[in-house]
């Protein structure tokens, strides 16, 4: 997750660190932990390219402007049912005053509006 003033902001400055954590979670993790593996034994492709703007768009990434993701958290709540999301916002190598700004954003801006409208009848 990460939260910016507006979306293409949000979206120009996680990019190269989201992708790079995905790069890793590709190299490292999924090979180490047995997952490049298929059904019958079949290696799976260890490279893997991710479409960053899917992701954010239609995927589990959830990158914009507060009402942004305010609005994607809304539907996955209302879609799925969820009470409950969890959201990692430090990887990649994200610097430190990029995550500041985007927990300050995601707790002044988005949580107020996704607990207002949670509690609405």
């Amino acid at each position: 997750m990460h939260v910016a003033s507006d979306s293409q902001t949000a979206r120009a400055r996680w990019r190269p660190h989201h992708l790079h954590y995905l790069e890793w979670v590709t190299n490292e993790l999924v090979p180490w932990a047995g997952a490049n593996v298929g059904a019958e034994g079949a290696q799976m492709p260890q490279h893997v390219r991710f479409d960053f703007d899917q992701l954010c768009e239609k995927g589990p990434a959830l990158c914009g402007s507060p009402a942004e993701v305010a609005d994607r958290i809304e539907a996955m709540r209302d879609g799925l049912g969820l009470d409950l999301h969890l959201a990692m916002f430090d990887h990649g190598g994200l610097p430190e005053a990029l995550l500041r700004d985007s927990f300050e954003r995601f707790g002044n801006e988005v949580l107020p509006r996704v607990q207002s409208a949670a509690v609405a009848p």
